[in-house]
């Protein structure tokens, strides 16, 4: 089997994450998916929400669950990130490319885990393939009703089961920075450095990028905070080529 290559892109990459407005950036939706399209590993893909999930998760509450939000909201959610969904699919299938759409509403509850039948299901796909593609959505929590699942947990979640070659987070920036005031990148990051964190994202911001992608880290897999808004940084990561960005190790 092909090693297999985990991809997350970003919401604000592929959105206008900041206004709010649920339109596509249709021109680097296009040109990142040309860009995944070179490479001849075994590929997952998985998306953020950008304007399509943030944006109503935070009006309507949806990631502090049931008790401060209502299950019409979680849906109004699902509906916005199936519709983002079907577009990124639309699009792969319009350049070749086989897409299996797998929303994690249908398939996943708790705390998001696979169980060992819906990893016997990825690896099908990917024998015969296909491209599981999959995003941040609202999954059924036996607590608190319903619950955000990060797009950067199924990430790492799913680098990890598959055992990846490697798991690139394409964001909107170069990588890590020390702080606020300093616009030199960290080139690597592990649990003990200091660095800047925006938190208003109710997926928790870079921070918690880096918490999963130190998850996948310590599992021994290479993981890359890259900016996919540049082009050809996604087909250069995703081949194991050095570009600028930010690399999570666990040490």
């Amino acid at each position: 089997m092909k090693p297999t290559v985990i991809v997350k892109i970003g919401g604000s990459v592929i959105t206008d994450k900041n206004t709010g407005s649920l339109k596509v950036n249709t021109s680097e939706l296009r040109r990142i998916i040309d860009e995944l399209s070179s490479t001849e590993l075994n590929l997952v893909l998985v998306h953020g929400g950008g304007s399509f999930g943030h944006t109503l998760a935070k009006k309507y509450l949806v990631h502090k669950g049931k008790q401060y939000s209502s299950t019409h909201a979680a849906s109004k959610v699902m509906v916005s990130m199936m519709h983002l969904n079907s577009i990124i699919m639309d699009t792969m299938v319009e350049k070749g490319l086989s897409p299996l759409s797998l929303p994690p509403h249908a398939i996943l509850s708790d705390q998001g885990r696979f169980r060992a039948y819906q990893k016997k299901l990825l690896n099908l796909a990917l024998n015969q393939g296909f491209i599981p593609v999959t995003f941040g959505d609202v999954i059924l929590d036996q607590k608190t009703g319903f619950k955000i699942l990060s797009g950067d947990f199924l990430a790492a979640e799913l680098a990890i089961i598959l055992q990846a070659k490697r798991l690139v987070f394409g964001t909107n920036v170069d990588g890590v920075f020390p702080n606020l005031d300093d616009n030199r990148i960290l080139r690597e990051v592990n649990r003990s450095t200091k660095f800047f964190s925006v938190t208003t994202d109710v997926t928790g911001g870079i921070q918690y990028k880096v918490k999963q992608g130190l998850r996948a880290a310590r599992a021994g897999i290479e993981t890359l905070i890259i900016n996919a808004s540049k082009p050809g940084n996604m087909k250069a990561a995703i081949s194991g080529q050095k570009i600028l960005c930010t690399k999570i190790v666990w040490e």
